[in-house]
């Protein structure tokens, strides 16, 4: 189970990973479509990891800092079919994301329409080749580039 702090030093259940009997090292990937709705600066998680006879453990916990005004995140990295942009508006106002390939040729375009604080959205990138692009927002109080692997 992977648990999120609720900002008072509690922890609640956010989602679950489920695990597979392996005998060497293996890697989970979970996304809090949440997260950022939290309304946290600091979002800290841990696992709370459940044996099948009913004893659990906790793992370490993470931290993660979102208190950047104007912050823009684009998850999961790398993506195959469906990509989250996650932006921290000011004020409500109106935002140009577009896509770029490695080589800088535009892709894609997007106009939206964000509002005072936290802003999720996302666009569907299954016929997009896999390779590297970059995404590049413009808006007032942000303008800021970042990458993404599409897979």
């Amino acid at each position: 189970t992977v648990e999120r702090e609720n900002g008072d030093g509690t922890f609640t259940a956010v989602g679950t990973v489920v695990s597979g009997n392996y005998m060497t090292s293996h890697q989970y990937r979970f996304i809090d479509q949440n997260a950022l709705a939290a309304g946290i600066n600091k979002l800290r998680y841990r696992l709370k990891i459940t044996e099948t006879n009913g004893r659990f453990t906790y793992s370490y916990i993470v931290s993660l800092n979102t208190d950047k005004k104007g912050q823009f995140l684009v998850y999961p990295n790398p993506v195959t079919d469906k990509i989250f942009f996650s932006i921290s508006a000011v004020d409500a106002a109106r935002a140009q994301v577009v896509l770029y390939d490695v080589s800088g040729k535009r892709v894609q375009m997007m106009d939206w329409k964000l509002v005072s604080g936290q802003n999720i959205k996302s666009f569907d990138v299954k016929n997009l080749s896999k390779g590297i692009y970059y995404a590049e927002i413009k808006s007032a109080g942000i303008s800021e580039k970042t990458w993404f692997i599409k897979e």
